[in-house]
């Protein structure tokens, strides 16, 4: 054996050297075994060539003399191969420069991506019970050749790419894309079609040069994907390739990864660039499919390890703290599902490659968590963020985007995260879209078939802000609610929404995010869409929210938090009030979104009394001038007035009542069409597609220095209990039959 220690060094992006750990040998040294130190921790299991711990007596030198992270490495010399599971970002840089030095030193044959057990497994079913969706595959290509490209289209692609071209119905430059993945895969489970090959080779000579000749200078949206499919090519069906179509295939590599410092320097600067992180991953796993071959040995090893472990130091880009992520992402549902569905291909190729251990870290092993309480099967949207309107039932696109995520669990060594994901899989139903490669790329069904996902109802994702209640999970007529007060702000795809709310019920949406997502270019999205106005959240004087901080795009230092959450819950995740009611709590602080130059409280609490009532208290106060408080209820129905509440009906026998109340006079107002996008003075902004939606607002008929509203909303207007609300000196009481709760002006809660 021999003893390495491995210096660290932070700075991921800028850092020049060729290797930001630095190996000196420290001569022979036998392994320790746990028991002899217990500050070393070592995890033996197969498949790994090297393990990492700590030798605690230099790292306390290095620590106090030099100011550095000290950690030693073990070099594995029998056949016993030793990995360790990293619990900090240290152990993480050091085991990346281990797995990846060894990776150099001996890369895996090809084909790399299917390497393992696992790819072993994916391959064998595409050879078998997957053998219809290769089919459909080898349709398609079949009947989109390059010589479908039109005229046009071949002008475009010599000059530059574009969104248009590469989405155009006319040329649908991305199924040609796609195409050269697919064909190699194919060819490679049955190496008798000759015509994919000859397919695949027309694929490579066409777009190859192309991109060559403009240098890779396309946005690093097209760079990533040329790269990711090239090296899949090469990965699949190098070995029966002509030497000139390795040639292009490394010329385009070469080309593209080019563009990897640059990448780097864009994220140190902009850490919120959520496209060039995902770039920065697909580009570092494309790059382990074909380094270390004779062909590609001018691609830069020290770009590539650089982008490799600012990719996996910095995941999660959106889920909260590192190390500490509870599998929350905090840019929205609809990215979540987007990115997760692209990116478990990336961990892939990191996983069977590299041999990292990248499921085992902490984000990415507790993701599934997310996507059950926040897109429960037969959800009618998604929650927070760009795209959380649209129902994703429609045309299965629900079923293609959670198909490759859950399967990648179902096997999962954590019996909770298992049990969830084989649950969720046969809960939909399908296997989503079968003419997609992500479907043969996924791992085979699992057989286990579990009567619920978890007992639990009710979760707060602390590392992103967003909370979840639900009735039930195996009920699809469940209610849900959700509130968010993020610690990551509003940037990228997230909103000014802290201290926001979304309700649905029995596979209907009741309290909506409203607006439409299109474009970030369009003047609805920052005028309207993004803005505190269009969510269930607090205004001021005619629409004035949280934007007043970070500006149309937002940023993470505009953010909330959620301070309180369901205190001694019970096997269900439930709170018990002393009288035997059930019911969940959550207080979200928005302060630092709305900003305290503006206010100097914003508070919300919100109280789900099960089975159907929810009380919600706003504690504000302004910072300087009074101010006119606005109560904003977006739904996707009319309100109709019944007694002191309003009633909101979707369909028959699916509606909420609600009640909004104050101790100063409210003004209730509701617009629909085009003028429900603005206000009169900030302007309206409607999105291109019409959307039907009714802003409802509850607002302070003459201005004050503080703001309470108590609302009260019933599901499906249950005849009892009926909620009383009560203002007293200093205190607010609500009574829901035999359930009691009262909030001081102080914000002192108390149940009974």
């Amino acid at each position: 054996m021999i003893l390495h220690s491995a210096i660290l060094k932070r700075d991921l992006y800028s850092y020049p050297g060729p290797d930001v750990i630095h190996i000196r040998n420290l001569g022979p040294s036998k392994l320790p075994s746990q028991t002899e130190n217990a500050c070393m921790r070592i995890w033996c299991c197969c498949g790994h060539r090297f393990a990492s711990t700590y030798n605690p007596h230099e790292m306390k030198n290095m620590m106090l003399k030099k100011s550095l992270y000290l950690l030693t490495a073990l070099a594995c010399a029998s056949s016993t191969a030793l990995a360790v599971v990293p619990t900090n970002n240290q152990e993480e840089l050091a085991l990346i420069d281990l797995q990846m030095s060894s990776f150099e030193r001996s890369p895996p044959a090809h084909p790399r991506f299917v390497r393992g057990a696992q790819g072993e497994s994916i391959v064998a079913a595409a050879r078998g019970g997957r053998d219809p969706a290769v089919k459909v595959i080898a349709d398609r290509i079949a009947r989109w050749p390059t010589s479908r490209i039109s005229t046009d289209g071949l002008t475009a692609l010599k000059s530059d790419m574009t969104m248009d071209l590469w989405n155009h119905e006319k040329d649908k430059m991305s199924l040609h894309f796609e195409a050269i993945a697919e064909a190699a895969f194919l060819f490679y489970l049955d190496p008798t079609k000759a015509a994919l090959l000859a397919d695949l080779r027309s694929r490579i000579q066409l777009f190859g040069p192309a991109i060559v000749a403009r240098g890779c200078s396309d946005d690093i949206y097209f760079s990533r994907e040329y790269m990711r499919q090239f090296a899949l090519a090469y990965d699949f069906a190098g070995q029966n390739l002509a030497s000139g179509d390795v040639v292009i295939i490394k010329d385009v590599m070469k080309a593209c990864a080019a563009k990897l410092p640059g990448l780097l320097t864009t994220l140190q600067n902009h850490p919120d660039y959520a496209l060039g992180f995902n770039a920065l991953g697909k580009m570092s796993a494309a790059l382990l499919l074909v380094r270390g071959d004779a062909a590609f040995v001018d691609l830069s090893a020290e770009d590539h390890r650089r982008a490799l472990k600012a990719y996996i130091n910095r995941l999660p880009s959106w889920g909260g703290t590192d190390y500490l992520s509870d599998g929350g992402y905090s840019n929205g549902s609809s990215y979540f599902l987007y990115d997760t569905s692209e990116s478990v291909a990336i961990w892939d190729t990191f996983a069977r490659v590299l041999d990292y251990p990248i499921y085992e870290k902490p984000y990415v092993k507790n993701l599934p968590n997310f996507l059950l309480y926040n897109v429960p099967p037969n959800s009618p949207a998604g929650v927070f963020g760009d795209g959380a309107e649209v129902d994703r039932r429609a045309g299965g696109e629900t079923l293609y985007l959670t198909y490759p995520i859950v399967t990648r669990y179902t096997g999962s060594a954590n019996p909770g995260i298992a049990t969830l994901s084989q649950w969720y899989l046969k809960k939909n139903n399908g296997a989503g879209d079968q003419g997609r490669l992500s479907y043969l790329f996924s791992p085979p069904e699992s057989a286990a078939s579990p009567a619920s996902p978890t007992n639990i109802l009710s979760k707060n994702f602390s590392s992103v802000g967003v909370a979840a209640f639900h009735t039930s999970f195996n009920d699809v007529n469940r209610a849900s609610l959700y509130f968010r007060s993020g610690p990551m702000g509003s940037s990228n795809h997230a909103h000014h929404d802290h201290n926001s709310f979304l309700l649905y019920n029995k596979g209907q949406v009741l309290a909506m995010t409203s607006g439409r997502y299109e474009s970030t270019t369009e003047s609805h999205w920052g005028g309207y869409y993004k803005k505190t106005m269009a969510h269930n959240a607090i205004t001021y004087n005619d629409g004035q929210g949280q934007e007043l901080v970070g500006g149309s795009e937002g940023t993470r230092s505009e953010k909330g938090e959620i301070s309180y959450f369901n205190p001694n819950p019970d096997a269900n995740g439930l709170s018990t009030s002393p009288r035997g009611v059930k019911y969940d709590i959550v207080k979200g602080n928005a302060l630092n979104a709305y900003g305290t130059a503006n206010l100097s409280r914003a508070e919300r609490t919100m109280i789900f009394v099960r089975p159907s009532t929810i009380v919600i208290f706003d504690q504000l106060r302004s910072a300087n001038a009074n101010k006119k408080w606005e109560y904003n209820l977006h739904t996707p129905v009319t309100g109709k007035p019944v007694g002191d509440e309003y009633k909101f009906e979707t369909v028959p026998g699916t509606s909420m009542c609600v009640k909004v109340m104050s101790r100063s006079p409210l003004i209730r107002s509701e617009k629909s069409g085009t003028d429900s996008f603005g206000t009169d003075s900030l302007g309206s902004f409607p999105p291109k597609t019409p959307v039907t939606h009714f802003w409802n607002k509850f607002a302070y008929a003459n201005p004050t220095l503080d703001g309470l509203f108590v609302s009260v909303i019933r599901l499906d207007c249950s005849p009892t209990p009926i909620a009383n609300v009560a203002f007293f000196s200093g205190i607010t009481s609500v009574n829901v039959g035999n359930f009691d709760v009262s909030l001081t002006d102080a914000g002192v809660l108390q149940v009974k």
